[in-house]
């Protein structure tokens, strides 16, 4: 669920014209699960929807569906934080800087 919510965020970006930001999953606050496990070959659909962003932070209702049935299988709503502009941790680099590039020996 938050990998679709994730790329609501960077298609939301995208089609704004604007790079796509690194995004940290802060947590959810209710978690429903309707069935203890998925099936071997249920195809599943994942759905999410922003309920309220401030450019940062954000809060995305999601769900996970069976395909042939439409039943909920999963739903939560978590939260993200994608900054403006990330502070630099080690190993993550702009992917359009020479930096990123493998270097020759």
């Amino acid at each position: 669920m938050a990998q679709t919510a994730a790329a609501h965020s960077g298609l939301r970006g995208r089609k704004q014209s604007e790079p796509i930001r690194i995004g940290y999953l802060l947590g959810t606050r209710r978690l429903d699960l309707m069935v203890e496990y998925f099936l071997p070959g249920q195809t599943l659909v994942t759905q999410a929807q922003e309920v309220w962003s401030d450019g940062e932070l954000g809060s995305f209702a999601c769900q996970i569906l069976d395909e042939a049935s439409g039943a909920v299988l999963a739903a939560c709503t978590l939260s993200a934080f994608s900054p403006h502009t990330p502070a630099h941790e080690p190993g993550l680099r702009d992917a359009d800087s020479s930096d990123a590039r493998p270097k020759g020996r």
